[in-house]
């Protein structure tokens, strides 16, 4: 199992002209490779990206708003680097406005792997009785075989370093799957919210992710356990074919290095 060495590198800067509306305090937060900038302003999510189109337009950047489930979402690839702006509502008469400012990584000299081979079928989650009686297998609800293909992205690797990942090929109740190891002295709770931010700056909607903790034979108490799982569509619609990214966090013994997990999968869109 690989160890983790800790890197010297470099802190990536929002660029300089994405200026924030007059009044706001933004919050920044930095790791390598990602910087990421947030702050509240009054209105809604509809009306606060608003700001920001004249500013594109100066620079002569493509300002495609879009919706994203909770809110309005802006795609840029700026010279500094892959823009990823999200006005979220709080619930009362303020958004939330989150930009994160991505190093660009190329994919080049990564694994890729097939998608899953073409027949493998999928039963759907059902009752264990459903399954006494003889099933046809055209009724059965399936995962397509239009998964993307299986590709490591550059940018998953140990968190706050530049490490060249080698994963390796793992299947997991019929996924085909990526899979890399490493071990690291940084607290469980940072790597959980660490790699949230980065799969959510690469546009990565996080479904799933949770923490707990252990208590060992001397009754102390310690982050056990963490995961953080996110996805990305073909199309941007459920269903659709995708990609799943998940970090997952383990420690077995009292202040013992956290075992971590990275996994890259990749789905068939769901059909019948």
């Amino acid at each position: 199992m690989a160890s983790f060495v800790p890197l010297l590198f470099f802190l990536l800067e929002s660029p300089s002209w994405l200026v924030p509306p007059a009044g706001v305090n933004p919050q920044r937060q930095q790791m390598e490779g990602l910087s990421t900038l947030t702050y509240l302003v009054t209105g809604k999510p509809e009306a606060a990206v608003e700001h920001f189109r004249p500013i594109f337009a100066e620079r002569k950047l493509p300002f495609q708003p879009g919706a994203d489930g909770i809110g309005v979402t802006v795609r840029a690839a700026a010279p500094e680097c892959d823009l990823l702006m999200q006005f979220h509502p709080t619930g009362g008469e303020a958004t939330r406005v989150t930009v994160h400012c991505a190093e660009r990584r190329a994919c080049a000299g990564q694994p890729v792997v097939e998608a899953r081979p073409a027949g493998r079928r999928r039963l759907s989650e059902r009752p264990m009785t459903d399954f006494d009686q003889p099933l046809h297998q055209s009724q059965a609800p399936f995962y397509r075989d239009d998964a993307p293909p299986l590709q490591w992205p550059a940018w998953f690797t140990a968190l706050g370093t530049r490490l060249k990942v080698r994963p390796e090929p793992h299947n997991t109740n019929g996924d085909h799957c990526l899979v890399y190891r490493y071990e690291t002295q940084q607290p469980m709770t940072a790597l959980q919210a660490g790699y949230r931010q980065l799969f959510e700056s690469y546009g990565f909607r996080v479904g799933r992710e949770g923490i707990s903790t252990g208590m060992t034979l001397s009754g102390h108490m310690q982050n056990a356990n963490a995961d953080v799982e996110a996805a990305q569509s073909v199309d941007g619609k459920v269903g659709s074919a995708r990609t799943i990214v998940r970090a997952s966090m383990r420690r077995f013994e009292l202040n013992a290095p956290i075992k971590t997990t990275l996994t890259v999968c990749v789905k068939g869109s769901f059909g019948n």
